[in-house]
């Protein structure tokens, strides 16, 4: 709904193209959608290498003015020719000195685990297609994956026992989004038992 922050003002500048509300029973698709970019998913920051580490959803919305009590109609789903664009998510590292992104992985599906940053230039994160992942906190660099046949949501955490480091991931299907959504439950979201799994 906005082009950008007017930073004399410090106001949002309107987005014309997004006032759906002055295009009555007019499909307008707007990105990001209303479970669009960054949601509850747990997101970390590295006071090593100064990055904030995020992951977010890439899918859109309809929307519709039709009057009536709420006077619009929001839909993830409501494409006229019936084909829902590709739903997709990112892990991002954002600079937030600079204001922009410093590397990001793209992922298959949106809607994909927190994110843990370590003092080891490590950053770890599970996806909705059921892989545990370390990163290169620096760079992105993809340096180790395990496929749990359970799609994640959760953040990992970290911890120290007897001189060895754990890291512990809960894996499970499920949120609202998916038990509402057919577009997302239709997606290859890996399905296998909820568990705790923990690596060292």
């Amino acid at each position: 709904w906005a082009k950008k922050i007017d930073l004399t003002t410090g106001r949002p500048v309107f987005a014309e193209e997004g006032a759906y509300f002055n295009r009555p029973n007019e499909h307008v698709e707007v990105w990001p959608g209303m479970v669009g970019a960054h949601n509850w998913h747990a997101m970390s920051f590295s006071p090593v290498t100064g990055l904030t580490y995020i992951t977010s959803n890439e899918l859109p919305s309809i929307f519709e003015a039709v009057g009536g009590a709420w006077g619009v109609r929001a839909d993830l789903q409501g494409y006229p020719d019936g084909e829902i664009p590709a739903v997709t998510g990112v892990l991002q590292a954002w600079d937030p000195l600079a204001g922009k992104a410093r590397w990001s992985v793209p992922l298959a599906l949106p809607y994909n685990g927190g994110v843990l940053s370590t003092a080891g230039n490590l950053v770890f994160m599970g996806t909705a297609a059921g892989d545990f992942s370390a990163y290169a906190a620096d760079s992105g660099q993809p340096l180790w994956s395990f496929k749990t046949g359970t799609a994640i949501q959760s953040a990992p955490v970290t911890f120290s026992h007897d001189g060895e480091q754990y890291v512990v991931i809960p894996a499970g299907f499920g949120g609202g989004t998916r038990l509402y959504s057919t577009s997302l439950s239709a997606t290859a979201d890996a399905r296998g038992p909820s568990r705790l799994l923990a690596y060292k």
